[in-house]
């Protein structure tokens, strides 16, 4: 007898595993028609097929001045027998603070509370052991957020209602706002992939180095999602539009304007909602004061634009233009990419330098070095980026390391004439990308060390990216950001940008006032052309006045301000200690001990009541609702696909992978019946060679 190692035993294994397969995938099929496009398939512990849909996200958002507060529905519903856990991963607006909680069950509403984050995980998993209704929501990212909700009764439904505050700024003679609908899935280093799963049928990790959270593969998770605005910015709106979904206007007057987004109150297509407004032409802000009265005094936000900055004449550059060629930018965002770029080589001029790096999985740059703008080196430069596509992972540390240190192998070496280094030109590095990265805080640090005197400016390509990477890396390398929301906008905003950076900036800014606290943020980053300064104030008296000092072109600047605090705007207070924490959670740029800056960030979202990577909020329904005798099923819910995202499959089959049900890279259009084929021919074809073998066998002992 010759065991497992004889040939036939392996061809029969093989035909076996064929029937086993086959069965898995007709149960799938089956399971797959008998639920509705809309839902998530997960199985119980028993072995049971259970339907988990999002019903619905109902977002109603109020703008009033420069606070915009947005409230944020969750409605969970469960089509099993079983009771079921839900964990759920969802983007917000990087400079979110989310400040309030609701349990809503039938027609009673249970608060939630702030707490420190491992008192609250406490609570809630204290709740959920004991059968207890609760709902727990964490900041994973300062964009990103995870609501956990437990015992969700067997046919039952549950909402989960926050609520959240973001200030907006006057910029490039407008206002907006922007709310995330869907996540593109992050690279990490850490990960084999980017995009791996942990079970065949999960779909992308989209935040491999915090919590398992997916993508929905195919499509089918589409929620219904219903957004409403109510905006009152104290002025007469001239301008309103939305380059990222149609709107309805419901009514408007002179000062106040109520739309919806989308058809029959649900939202197209998951993309960013972004929406943009700008007043009349006389009512162009030149300087606005917001206060507020709190229990901790007043509070107030500047918004000043300095006269000179309208004065700004063009300036020579040196220009290194980096470009994201990652899997995650397949699609639109890559042709979005390749189009701004372009229009970026047609901007520069004689007397200017320029330079670009290209990365993926690696990053390689044109040029050996920054190279003198002539017709050939622009021709050299149109071919190369015709030439680019999308594919692998994002390696952001490699081209940050050509982009800032300038050394390189060069991708083509016709251009002979080397660049001087000159200290008239102004050096910039133009970062075009999603932002589809985990290890944000790595990057930010690499930038702040290699800077120098350079500038970074980020322009934010695709349908969800990471806004704050794009936020955090402009500030970081002391520049700023630009988002292409639109593939037909590619050409006007990079033309926009180029326009803004080629002037010279307001730098070396600092505030200093009588009857003022703090002042955040502490570092005041430069102005370009078209930006506003714009800060937050603690005062010790409602009148104060303000001092503000820079440098124009070399030129001394100076203007002072006195502010009057009459304490009736809501928010500003909130918005003082959101932007506070958030110079905290940046402040090891600047060498501050970790812990000292964890322990203010804990106290700012203590003492004002909001979420931050230390705080979270907590609601516990009294009333016992699972009992002892049930057992509880956990789910993770996956994400949306942004709108555009395209992934190709990998040729790479791991078949060790597919026995233990271990990690595989997945196709976007390959649902787990597919992938069962795919593994059962894959097995026929070993098969098959297995009896080949065991037959030639026969014959070799014959």
């Amino acid at each position: 007898m010759r065991g497992i190692h004889s040939p036939l035993y392996w061809a029969l294994y093989g035909a076996f595993s064929i029937i086993l397969l086959g069965i898995a995938a007709i149960a799938q099929a089956a399971v797959s028609d008998e639920i509705s496009s809309g839902a998530l398939v997960a199985q119980s512990a028993e072995g049971e097929f259970v339907a988990i849909p999002l019903l619905s996200t109902d977002v109603q958002i109020a703008v009033n001045g420069p606070i915009a507060r947005t409230s944020v529905k969750q409605q969970f519903k469960n089509d099993s027998n079983q009771w079921i856990e839900a964990l759920y991963l969802f983007p917000l607006p990087e400079d979110a603070a989310v400040d309030r909680l609701n349990l809503l069950i039938g027609d009673r509403v249970v608060a939630g509370r702030i707490e420190k984050k491992e008192k609250a995980e406490e609570i809630y998993q204290k709740a959920k052991e004991e059968g207890h209704k609760a709902a727990l929501v964490e900041q994973d990212k300062p964009n990103l957020f995870h609501t956990s909700v437990a015992n969700i009764p067997p046919r039952g439904e549950i909402t989960v209602h926050f609520e959240y505050q973001q200030t907006l700024v006057w910029r490039d003679k407008s206002f907006g706002l922007r709310f995330p609908l869907a996540i593109t899935p992050r690279f990490a280093p850490v990960a084999e992939e980017m995009f791996t799963s942990s079970a065949l049928k999960d779909g992308w990790i989209v935040h491999p180095e915090t919590r398992k959270t997916v993508v929905d593969l195919t499509g089918s998770n589409k929620p219904k999602t219903s957004i409403n605005v109510s905006l009152a910015p104290g002025f007469e709106i001239d301008l309103l539009e939305s380059a990222s979904h149609p709107i309805n206007v419901i009514s408007k007057d002179h000062q106040k304007v109520m739309l919806t987004v989308g058809q029959e109150k649900s939202v197209p297509s998951p993309r960013d909602f972004v929406l943009r407004w700008a007043p009349t032409s006389s009512d162009m802000p030149r300087a606005a004061f917001f206060s507020e009265k709190h229990e901790k005094g007043y509070f107030g936000l500047v918004t000043i634009t300095p006269p000179d900055m309208q004065k700004a004449t063009r300036v020579n550059r040196e220009v290194i233009f980096v470009i994201d060629t990652s899997g995650s930018m397949m699609g639109s965002s890559i042709t979005a990419a390749k189009e701004s770029l372009l229009v970026g080589i047609d901007d520069l001029q004689k007397g200017d330098a320029f330079n670009i790096v290209e990365f993926n999985s690696t990053a390689t740059a044109l040029f050996t070095q920054a190279i003198e703008v002539d017709l050939e080196s622009k021709a050299a430069a149109y071919r190369f980026v015709k030439g680019l596509q999308a594919s692998g992972g994002t390696d952001m540390e490699a081209a940050l390391d050509l982009a800032l240190n300038f050394q390189s192998q060069s991708y083509w070496s016709g251009v002979k004439k080397s660049l001087e280094t000159r200290p008239d030109r102004l050096k910039q590095v133009v970062f075009i990308t999603d932002g589809a990265v985990g290890y944000e805080k790595t990057l930010f640090e690499k930038i702040r060390k290699n800077i120098g005197s350079a500038r970074l400016f980020t322009v934010g390509i695709g349908s969800a990216p990471n806004a704050y990477f794009m936020t955090e890396a402009a500030i970081a390398g002391r520049g700023t950001f630009t988002y292409v929301d639109e593939m037909s906008q590619a050409k006007q905003k990079m033309e926009a940008l180029i326009r803004k950076i080629s002037r010279p900036v307001l730098t070396d800014i600092a505030i200093k006032g009588k009857g003022i606290a703090t002042i955040t943020p502490r570092l005041i980053p430069d102005l370009y052309y078209g930006e506003p300064l714009a800060f937050s104030v603690q005062m010790t008296e409602p009148n104060a006045e303000l001092q503000i000092t820079g440098r124009f072109d070399q030129i001394a600047w100076k203007e002072t301000l006195k502010v009057q605090a009459t304490g009736k705007d809501a928010g500003i207070a909130l918005a003082w200690a959101k932007r506070s924490a958030d110079d905290w959670n940046r402040s090891y740029l600047r060498g501050v001990p970790k812990d000292f800056a964890e322990d203010q960030i804990t106290k700012l979202g203590l003492d004002y009541q909001f979420v931050t990577p230390y705080t979270s909020l907590v609601a516990v329904d009294p009333e016992v609702s699972r009992p002892k005798d049930e057992g509880l099923t956990s789910k993770t819910l996956p994400s949306q696909k942004p709108e555009g995202l395209e992934i190709k499959y990998s040729s790479k089959v791991d078949v060790k992978a597919i026995f233990n049900g271990t990690s595989l890279a997945m196709a976007q259009t390959a649902t787990g019946y597919e992938l069962t084929l795919m593994a059962g021919l894959m097995l026929f074809l070993l098969s098959a060679f297995g009896l080949r073998f065991a037959k030639r066998s026969k014959e070799v002992v014959a």
